[in-house]
């Protein structure tokens, strides 16, 4: 639930409190690889390089072949293109792989 607020203010662009929401989920013991990549695309769109490239390493380490297009397929039940398009920036900007 935790990386699922860290989506709704992402969306709302509190690109701070998406990301500070995301951290909590990534503390979660076993947390799933989807809340890694809402921090790194929260922190896409923060001015913050080194910690968006720890973000993505751990993120890439836990799924090696996780990519924007891979992320674009599985956000398949986010209806709004837009709420898409800003997520998948969010990590094109953070560099994640196409």
């Amino acid at each position: 639930f935790l990386m699922h607020g860290s989506i709704t203010q992402l969306f709302l662009e509190r690109h701070e409190a998406a990301a500070d929401w995301a951290r909590k989920a990534v503390s979660v013991p076993n947390s799933h690889y989807w809340a890694n990549a809402a921090l790194v695309a929260s922190l896409g769109h923060l001015d913050r390089p080194d910690e968006t490239r720890s973000a993505v390493e751990e993120l890439l380490q836990r799924k090696p072949k996780f990519t924007c297009s891979y992320a674009k397929k599985h956000l398949f039940y986010i209806k709004s293109l837009a709420q898409v398009d800003h997520y998948i920036e969010g990590l094109r900007k953070a560099g994640v792989p196409e």
